[in-house]
Formats: structure tokens, C-alpha cells, sequence
């Protein structure tokens, strides 16, 4: 049952540090778009 827990929690770690770094891909894709597009000069 333990074995189980921990193995439940490895996997919401995976999941959220994939879905985090996929939102902090869009989010630099957006800045960047931002920065083009409205001539923003600022640095990430």
C-alpha cells in the first residue's frame, strides 16, 4: 500500500514538472511574440 502511494506521488511529480515547463515554454513563445510584435525591449 505504501509502495503505492509513493509511486502515485513520483507520478503527479513527473506530470506537473512536464506540464510546468510546457507552460513556461508558451509563456517565453508569448513574450517573445509580444516582443516582435510591439517592439518591447525587456529580458527574460
Amino acid at each position: 500500500m505504501l509502495n503505492m502511494i509513493v509511486v502515485q506521488q513520483r507520478n503527479l511529480r513527473r506530470v506537473i514538472d512536464v506540464e510546468r515547463k510546457e507552460a513556461e515554454a508558451l509563456a517565453i513563445e508569448l513574450i517573445n511574440d509580444l516582443k516582435k510584435e510591439y517592439h518591447i525591449k525587456f529580458r527574460i
